[in-house]
């Protein structure tokens, strides 16, 4: 194997490492972000609407 092909592969085992390390940090930083994102509306938006009965 020459050294070109090893710097190649080791090239791509980082791409592919980098690749999962972000997939695996976008989801718990779009958890937390839906969840301000929810809870803001929650209180500036939602718990101020009066209450109507239903039946």
């Amino acid at each position: 194997m020459s050294k070109t092909a090893c710097a190649s592969e080791r090239e791509t085992v980082k791409a592919v490492a980098g690749a999962t390390l972000s997939v695996a940090a976008a989801y718990p930083i779009v958890f937390s972000a839906m969840f301000v994102l929810q809870f803001g509306y929650y209180t500036l938006v939602w718990r101020r609407r009066p209450l109507r009965r239903m039946v």
